[in-house]
């Protein structure tokens, strides 16, 4: 075995240098079967690498709606709190 992806094709030789038909196909159908096992788990591989992009993507997205929800609700609940505690709302002396 030489040659080939990971030495894994088989290389044919007839007399004279020439392949046979059979020759010829059967080399075809291992390279084609290699081919489609290494793009299949390239794919895969990229699905996982996106997988962790978009889900480090989210987790960063949510973090900021929280953070961004808290620099506009905080004020406004601080400015609430204040008014109430001006007119001597509940839980405040008048």
């Amino acid at each position: 075995m030489e040659g080939g992806h990971n030495g894994t094709f088989k290389r044919y030789s007839a007399p004279g240098g020439e392949h046979s038909t059979g020759e010829l196909v059967t080399m075809m159908s291992e390279h084609v079967s290699v081919l489609i096992r290494d793009e299949l788990k390239l794919a895969q591989l990229e699905m996982t690498s996106k997988g962790k992009q978009m889900a480090q993507g989210a987790g960063m997205f949510g973090a900021s709606g929280l953070v961004g929800g808290l620099r506009c609700g905080l004020p406004a609940g601080l400015r609430d709190h204040r008014h109430q505690r001006r007119r001597g709302g509940p839980g405040w002396p008048r």
